[in-house]
C-alpha cells in the first residue's frame, strides 16, 4: 500500500528519513510486568504521597473556584456527594485547574468565568467575561471497520471465551500473565498503528475515487499525517457497552487527526452536580467527512492486501461486519460513518492558550486571562488538537507548567 515501516513514530527520524509517517508497533505505557501505567501510578509514588505538603482527596468534586474582590483565586469549594457538606480549601499562591477539557469549562463557568451571555442564562454572577471558555472543543473522530478473521487470529477469544477449548486457552493466558507478565493478556489490544495522509499524495490517490485532492489541509505542514489507523485482533461496538454478536473479527480504527469541526461545552444548569452539555459537532465540516471516508476506504484496502488478506475469512458474511464496504459509494459510506462515528477520547482545546482576541483562555504561562492566581494545566489549553494521542503532550504540558510555577516562586521547596 506504500505505508513504510517506521521503528519509532515519536521521533522525526524513522528509517533515516525526516518523517513521522509510517506503520509501527503501538507504543504504550506498559511496565516490565506487563501492566498499564497511568500518570497517577507514575507520579504519585508512595514517596510522593508521603510528603507533608501534599494531601490527595479521592471521590471529591470541585463545585466552585472562589475569588476575592481583586479577582484573585483564593481557593476552591468541594464536596463528596450532592447534598453533602461543602468544604473549602484555601490557596496561598495559586489554584491549578486540571479537570480536563470537559470539566474545566464547567468549573470555570460555575465560578463566573466565561461568556457573560452563558453565565446570565443561569444567573451566575460574572467574575470575568471570557468568551473562549468551553468553545473550540476538538476531539479525534474515529470509525471502526470490522472484518471477519480466521478464529486463530481472534484475540477476543481470550476475553469472551465461548467454547471449552477457548476457556482453557483463556486460563492458560491468565496464568502466563500472572507468572510472567506476558502473553495475550498483556496486549494493548490495538497492537499496530499507522500514520499517513489520505487527503493528497500517493495514498490519497489510491482512495480518492477520482475526486482529486481534499482542498483544505489542516495538518501542521507538508508531509504531516492527516489520519491514524489502529489494528486490533477483536471487535466492539458502542464503546464496548453492548455485546457485539458477530463472528470472530478484527478491527481497523481510522482517526481524523486534525478535525476542523469544533464543538462546545456549556452548562445545563448552575447545579455543579448536573453534567455539562457537550456538543462535539462531529463531521460538521466537509473536510472531516472527506478525510474519514477516504480513511475508511483505506482500511478496506488494507484488509484486502497482504499480509492481512491471508487472515481475513472471505467466506464469512455478516450484517455487523464491513466486508462489503469496498462495493459502497461515497454516499453510502457516509451514511454508515454517520451512524457509527465515535469519540477518540481525546477532548481538547476548550481553554485554549491563545491571544485573548483569538478566543484564548490562558496566556503562554497558562494563566487565565483577567484574573489572578489561577492556571489551567491539561489538554484543554492546547491551541489545536495534536496529530496523535493526547496523553504524552498533556504530560509535557504538566511538566512545563511545573517549571513555570517554580520559576514564578523562586526559593521554594519542591521535594
Amino acid at each position: 500500500m506504500g505505508i513504510p515501516h517506521v521503528p519509532d513514530v515519536n521521533t522525526s527520524k524513522g528509517m533515516g528519513v525526516y518523517s513521522a509517517m509510517g506503520v509501527t508497533r503501538t507504543p504504550s505505557y506498559i511496565d516490565s510486568n506487563g501492566r498499564r501505567v497511568s500518570t497517577e501510578g507514575a507520579y504519585l509514588t508512595p514517596e510522593v504521597l508521603a510528603r507533608p505538603n501534599l494531601k490527595v482527596v479521592c471521590g471529591a468534586q470541585v463545585t466552585k473556584i472562589r475569588f476575592n474582590e481583586a479577582k484573585r483565586a483564593i481557593g476552591v469549594d468541594f464536596a463528596e456527594k450532592e447534598g453533602g457538606p461543602v468544604w473549602f480549601v484555601g490557596a496561598r499562591k495559586e489554584v491549578i485547574l486540571s479537570a480536563g477539557a470537559i470539566n474545566n469549562p464547567q468549573i470555570l463557568l460555575l465560578s463566573g468565568i466565561g461568556p457573560s451571555s452563558e453565565l446570565a442564562k443561569h444567573s451566575i454572577p460574572v467574575v470575568q467575561h471570557l468568551p473562549g471558555v468551553g468553545q473550540n472543543l476538538a476531539d479525534h473522530i474515529v470509525f471502526n471497520s470490522c472484518f471477519p478473521v480466521r478464529p486463530s487470529y481472534y484475540v477476543g477469544r481470550y476475553l469472551i471465551p465461548k467454547t471449552v477449548r477457548e476457556h482453557m486457552s483463556m486460563a492458560g493466558a491468565v496464568a502466563q500473565y500472572l507468572i510472567k507478565g506476558t502473553g495475550p493478556m498483556a496486549s494493548t489490544v490495538q497492537e499496530c498503528i499507522a500514520f499517513t495522509r489520505v487527503g493528497d499524495g500517493e495514498i490519497g490517490r489510491k482512495v480518492d475515487g477520482g475526486e482529486g485532492e481534499v482542498p483544505e489541509d489542516s495538518t501542521s505542514g507538508e508531509g504531516a499525517p492527516d489520519v491514524e489507523l489502529m489494528a486490533a485482533g477483536m471487535t466492539w461496538r458502542d464503546h464496548g457497552h453492548k455485546k457485539f454478536e458477530a463472528p470472530a473479527a478484527m478491527t481497523i480504527t481510522t482517526t481524523v487527526l486534525r478535525p476542523t469541526s469544533k464543538g462546545t461545552v456549556t452548562l445545563k444548569s448552575a447545579d455543579p452536580w448536573e453534567k455539562p452539555l457537550i456538543d462535539p459537532c462531529y463531521l460538521a465540516t466537509k473536510h472531516d467527512l472527506d478525510i474519514l471516508i477516504r480513511s475508511v476506504k483505506l482500511a478496506y484496502q488494507l484488509a484486502n492486501t497482504e499480509p492481512l488478506k491471508s487472515i481475513i475469512d472471505q467466506t464469512v458474511k455478516h450484517p455487523l461486519l464491513d466486508h462489503a464496504l469496498g462495493s459502497k459509494s461515497n454516499a453510502e459510506i457516509e451514511d454508515v460513518i454517520r451512524s457509527r462515528v465515535e469519540t477518540g477520547y481525546h477532548p481538547s482545546c476548550t481553554a485554549r492558550m491563545a491571544p485573548l482576541e483569538d478566543g484564548g483562555v490562558v496566556d503562554a504561562r497558562l494563566r487565565v486571562y483577567g484574573v489572578q492566581g489561577l492556571r489551567v494545566v491539561d489538554a484543554s489549553v492546547q491551541p489545536e488538537i495534536v496529530s496523535g494521542h493526547t496523553a504524552g503532550p498533556t504530560i509535557g504540558i504538566a511538566e512545563k507548567a511545573a517549571d513555570l510555577i517554580k520559576g514564578d516562586y523562586p526559593g521554594g521547596t519542591y521535594k
